[in-house]
């Protein structure tokens, strides 16, 4: 018993130490402490702004001084201090409990230099370039709610000019100008390639930018040389999403927007119509139309809605918004042996026509749906050889009114609204005396159209590394197989249209009714096979790998098979490149493309663009010194020669072509129906034709400054292109022929690119960022062969592509003693006639006044300005974009009334010149036709607006889910977000958006909420 006691003794005495062992230990392990450091850069230079926070603690945390010292509480022994800095790697250490005080060196981040960026035929890192690239990523575009990926580009890339002209769903593409239009030819676009194929702007519309990893730009010689023949206007690379090493995500996305235009023309009401036609027909020496009993009866609005109709056909037949809905799935990952992205996209848009569920079996909306999938597939088969499959497919369902969608807004826009009923009192669609122009009828009940597109897109590559034999070296095929296919299916019918009149029991019948009919026609049935073959080289010299050197030499082989083209598409070419680097400090690269194209004459048909561009880094000179300044500056510079080869709509231009000749008669046709026509020569070939040239000069620097806080980017370009095909304007109307063509012109085309961005985080909670972009290009006509003129200003030469011509117009003419002293014009004249200067100085105005007036209606001027932050799980950006030095005629866009019957003034006409208003905007009101009044309609300063914009181009606002709540529906990341694109819009454009300025389907402004979620 007493061993038994003292054993328990033992125990009880075990468990007591035992017990306050434990005590001391957690009560020591629970001590806080006060830490202190000092954060210095790679040249012990102090960091401000450094973020200093321990790793497992949300508010313990701080920011360096302006000594580059920090000061943290309440931290325990065993805690992690991190330290991070933009441009510098992050910085770990465990705290030891005899740490009190931190001399931390943080090293600058390498992978900013060893960052890759896509280049024409491959990818080189980002200090090594050279050329004149700007690249924007897939976070950024996915910013913009829009259907069409061209639209989220503006304001985004430095150079690019972009200009939508239609909002119309599954139409509503941009156009693009890679640093602005070089040539008076016919091929302005820029070459658009993904992932390496050439698949143009088709291609791109059918994308959706979930499966885009970026999108770069190239804009000069060294970047473009090896498209040599194609590559004069600028290149669009879109590189796709390809999977990554690691477990699979699978992410889920959902968004629903809102359009709405983003600007529409407001029209006169029955009132005011009447007035204003009463008007212009007594200037014109007519009888007014309209009684003043019935211009009462219009102003009361009490008036039978049969006789007297107020319509606002715009009310009639659009919404005032219409919805926007997408979805996407994704899962991506993989192993060291194979990696994978999959992915599916749905689309759904809808127009803004109202009533489209008036017929019971279809609807004459406008919509537009579409289906993509793509399945990007990477395999390191062993050591040396790996491959890949790229498959993506779309189909696209687009569908619409019969009648057509601008025709509906043409004739809404033009519709009277006091002419006729939309229905007669029997029921029937009512129709004007003279026209059909019943805009609701041409929307609803006269059938559908539906073009069912689809396209699949194929490459399949090989790659063999050869550096166990010979380091750097590898070789490469890829092979791609592209189908796409349009067909469309019309739906037509017409119902019966009547005029009413209020005295006849039969309404005079104006369209005769007939049921829904089909009919159907294959559109395009393209398909595409290139081949690449290429030897690649990549290796590093000396004793230090001081010596970087890198080669490539591609074959490229194409053939375009077109529907309705008896002979195939077809190029052929070589590329080479050779890029050289001594420590990342003096770099140097030459391409060069030696390219055919069949569109033109054997013997002339292949040419050689070679390019060579240098630069220099001159902060790793040992001379610079270290400073708090600048951090880094490259300087660039470039020549080179590329081609462009779409110089006309027809091909094989280089031969002459016959066809029928209806001038001169031979004998009796067969059959004896008529006089025999003949042939007579219809085109004028010329052999010695060939490809655009542009000789291209480019001088720029990539710079980083203040703790790489902020990044600026200047490019200074000049351009001049050369063997522009165009027509012999000189030779004498006796010649009697075909227009004769040469490659005769010459265009220069200069500017500047500017971008900058700051970026900086102020604690570990918030950081932000602004910057901004503007780019300027303007073009001359060099050479171009013209008659000569009476006056220089008259010639095409010396001015720019597309320049508009016009009287200079000097205000409205007030009385009839200033139209006496004024040089005689097209007349009879009256007061508030346009008056035009006498440019000349003859005293007579005629066309040798018309002078060069105003920018083009493509802008020469693109900036934007972007910012933006994180506080935490929220985030927020927005992007301003606008242009200037634009102008748009106020003529078009049926702006001018009267032209027609039906031509409805819009309401800034109501501000027109009359004896009472002689400070008017507009002049006297006349009929269009048979007017013997002044001709104001012709082109002229008056008549060309300001078009300079800026707009609120996007907004976002973010909210990111906690850690927390996603581990408790075992989700990696979720996220939810509202976004907008054209919200507001400052410009002087009265009718339209600054962008459309036709009567055609309007810009929309979106706005959409989503939510993405990752597993």
């Amino acid at each position: 018993m007493r061993a038994l006691t003292n054993i328990k003794r033992k125990i009880g005495r075990f468990v007591g130490i035992s017990a306050l062992l434990l005590v001391v230990g957690v009560a020591h392990a629970q001590q806080t402490k006060s830490i202190q450091g000092l954060v210095l850069d790679e040249t012990n230079q102090p960091l401000i702004g450094a973020t200093v926070r321990v790793t497992n603690s949300t508010v313990n945390g701080g920011i360096t001084d302006v000594d580059g010292v920090f000061k943290l509480d309440n931290v325990r022994t065993g805690d992690t201090l991190k330290v991070s800095y933009i441009g510098y790697q992050d910085y770990q250490q465990v705290v030891k409990a005899s740490d009190n005080f931190f001399r931390i060196s943080l090293s600058p981040d390498e992978t900013q230099l060893e960052e890759v960026v896509v280049v024409g035929y491959g990818q080189q890192k980002k200090a090594s370039v050279v050329g004149a690239i700007a690249t924007v990523s897939v976070k950024e575009l996915k910013q913009s709610p829009v259907s069409n990926v061209s639209n989220a580009l503006a304001g985004r890339l430095p150079g690019l000019i972009t200009v939508q002209r239609s909002g119309e769903p599954g139409a509503d593409q941009a156009t693009l100008y890679i640093r602005g239009i070089s040539t008076f030819g016919s091929g302005q676009d820029p070459l658009i390639l993904i992932d390496g194929i050439d698949r143009g702007k088709e291609g791109l519309a059918m994308m959706e930018s979930s499966e885009i990893e970026n999108i770069s730009i190239l804009k000069d010689a060294s970047a473009t040389a090896v498209y040599g023949v194609r590559g004069a206007n600028g290149v669009v690379l879109v590189t796709t999403r390809r999977g990554t090493v690691g477990k699979p995500v699978i992410s889920f996305s959902a968004d629903f927007g809102l359009q709405s235009p983003s600007s529409m023309p407001e029209l006169v009401g029955a009132y005011d119509m009447a007035v204003l036609t009463n008007e212009a027909l007594v200037n014109n020496g007519q009888s007014p139309k309209y009684s003043q009993d019935q211009l009462n009866i219009y102003k009361s609005g009490g008036g039978n809605p049969f006789l007297y109709p107020d319509i606002n056909w715009f009310d009639e037949v659009l919404k005032k918004n219409a919805y926007m809905q997408q979805y996407n799935a994704s899962i991506t990952g993989g192993s060291e042996k194979m990696q994978y992205f999959v992915s599916a996209n749905v689309l759904r848009q809808e127009g803004i026509f109202r009533r489209g569920a008036y017929n019971d079996n279809y609807s004459t909306n406008v919509s537009y749906t579409k289906y993509n999938f793509r399945s990007n597939l990477d395999f390191q088969l062993n050591n040396v050889i790996s491959a890949k499959l790229t498959l993506a497919g779309v189909i696209g369902d687009k569908r619409r009114p019969s009648s057509g969608v601008n025709s509906i807004f043409e004739r809404a826009r033009v519709a009277s609204p006091n002419v006729t009923p939309i229905r007669n009192p029997d029921g029937t669609w009512g129709a004007p005396p003279t026209t059909n122009h019943n805009v609701l009828a041409h929307l609803v009940s006269h059938g559908y159209s539906k073009e069912a597109e689809s396209a699949i897109t194929a490459t399949l590559g090989a790659s063999a590394d050869l550096s166990e034999w010979v380091k750097g070296l590898s070789v490469n095929v890829d092979f791609s197989f592209d189908f796409d296919n349009l067909y469309t299916y019309d739906h037509r019918k017409d119902d019966d249209m009547f005029t009413f009149g209020p005295n006849v029991e039969t309404y005079p019948h104006m369209v005769i009714g007939s049921p829904l009919g089909f009919g159907g026609n294959i559109n395009s049935y393209n398909t595409r096979y290139v081949i690449e073959p290429s030897i690649r080289y990549n290796n590093a010299f000396g004793s230090d790998k001081q010596h970087a050197v890198s080669g490539l030499i591609l074959m490229n082989a194409q053939e375009n098979t077109i529907r309705d083209q008896e002979v195939a598409y077809r190029r052929l070419g070589i590329v080479g490149r050779v890029t050289y680097g001594y420590r990342d400090k003096y770099l140097a690269e030459v391409n060069a493309g030696y390219n055919g194209s069949e569109n033109f004459a054997p013997g002339n048909r292949f040419g050689f663009f070679p390019s060579a561009s240098v630069g220099w880094v001159f902060t790793e000179e040992d001379w610079f010194k270290s400073n708090k300044v600048l951090d880094y500056m490259k300087l660039r510079a470039s020549y080179g020669m590329v081609g462009n080869d779409n110089i006309g709509g027809e091909r094989f231009f280089y031969e002459s072509r016959w066809g029928g000749g209806g001038d001169a008669k031979f004998g009796i046709n067969k059959g004896g129906t008529g006089n025999g026509g003949g042939l007579k020569e219809v085109r004028n070939g010329n052999p010695g034709l060939t490809w655009e040239t542009a000789h291209k000069f480019n001088f720029g620097f990539d710079s980083r400054w203040f703790n790489n806080r902020f990044e600026w980017t200047t490019d200074v370009f000049y351009e001049k292109r050369t063997n522009i095909l165009t027509n012999i304007d000189i030779v004498p109307a006796t010649y009697g022929g075909p227009a004769i063509t040469a490659n005769a012109g010459k265009v220069e085309n200069k500017g500047i690119e500017l971008d900058g961005t700051w970026h900086e985080r102020l604690n570990k909670d918030f950081d932000y960022f602004v910057g901004g972009m503007f780019s300027f290009a303007r073009n001359k006509i060099l050479e171009r062969p013209e008659t000569p003129r009476a006056y220089p200003y008259l010639q095409q030469v010396g001015y720019r592509v597309g320049q508009a011509r016009g009287f200079i117009a000097e205000g409205l003419f007030q009385s009839e003693e200033e139209i006496l002293r004024s040089p005689a014009q097209f007349g009879p004249l009256y007061p508030g006639n346009i008056k035009y200067a006498d440019i000349n100085g003859d005293g007579v105005i005629d066309d040798n006044d018309q002078h060069p007036i105003g920018f083009t209606n493509v802008p020469e001027i693109m900036y934007s300005v972007k910012l933006g932050f994180k506080y935490k799980n929220f985030d927020f950006s927005c992007l301003f974009q606008g242009a200037a030095n634009v102008n748009y005629d106020f003529r078009t866009g049926a702006n001018m009334p009267f032209n027609n019957e039906n031509s409805t003034p819009i309401v800034e006409w109501l501000d027109r010149w009359t004896p009472e208003n002689r400070d008017a905007s507009l002049p006297r009101l006349i009929p269009a036709i048979g007017s013997t009044g002044n001709d104001g309609n012709r082109s002229s300063t008056f008549w060309l607006k300001n078009g300079n914009y800026i707009r609120l181009k996007n907004i976002e606002i973010g909210y990111t889910l906690p850690d927390s709540w996603m581990k408790a529906i075992r989700g990696t990341d979720a996220r939810l977000y509202v976004n907008g694109i054209n919200l507001v819009t400052w410009d002087k454009v009265p009718v339209y958006d600054p962008e459309n300025t036709n009567a055609s389907y309007p810009l929309m402004k979106v706005i959409n909420v989503g939510v993405k979620v990752s597993f």
